[in-house]
């Protein structure tokens, strides 16, 4: 899915790009966003409020504002790619939370997840991992070493596998901070 919006839509390698260039350092602003028509904003973890993000339409413009709720590269990377395709599929026109059913995800939720998964690490290069046992040390020592050769940030990496293992004790250093 994310292969064919590289190639059609040039907002995606301007984001994925940006995201990159703020894996490296605590760079939160996407210069190339506004070039696209996309409005974008950081702000601080809004208190007793569990968002990681969220996109709408303000006077004909698309925005995205993500939160640094968990002050993580990983999670402000798959936020911002999250909310790009929600702004991609259009799921802002009449988007509403369902209270009732919070818990369990929507057909636009899961979508926009899957794609932000394959926009930083497609899913044809992550499913050329190394298999380990479940071990965080060996986990984390192998998948820095694959992200590493590979061109990808390690918490990138480390992020994708917490989400899909529930394992999220790694030992975490200054490169994972975004503030």
């Amino acid at each position: 899915m994310a292969d064919f919006w590289r190639d059609s839509w040039p907002i995606f390698d301007a984001t994925v790009g940006c995201v990159t260039i703020a894996a490296s350092g605590p760079q939160t602003r996407f210069p190339t966003s506004g070039k696209y028509g996309i409005l974008f904003g950081v702000v601080k973890k809004v208190e007793g409020a569990s968002i990681d993000g969220y996109s709408f339409d303000y006077n004909g413009n698309p925005c995205i504002i993500v939160t640094t709720r968990f002050d993580r590269i990983d999670s402000l990377a798959f936020a911002v790619m999250h909310e790009l395709a929600h702004i991609k599929n259009h799921d802002s026109v009449d988007r509403r939370v369902n209270l009732e059913d919070y818990d369990h995800e929507s057909p636009e939720e899961k979508a926009a997840n899957a794609f932000a998964a394959n926009a930083l690490i497609p899913d044809s290069v992550w499913k050329k991992i190394p298999r380990v046992q479940l071990y965080p040390k060996q986990i984390q020592r192998i998948y820095t070493e694959w992200a590493e050769n590979n061109g990808y940030n390690k918490w990138i990496a480390l992020g994708r596998i917490s989400h899909e293992t529930g394992m999220f004790k790694f030992r975490s250093d200054p490169s994972r901070r975004i503030s």
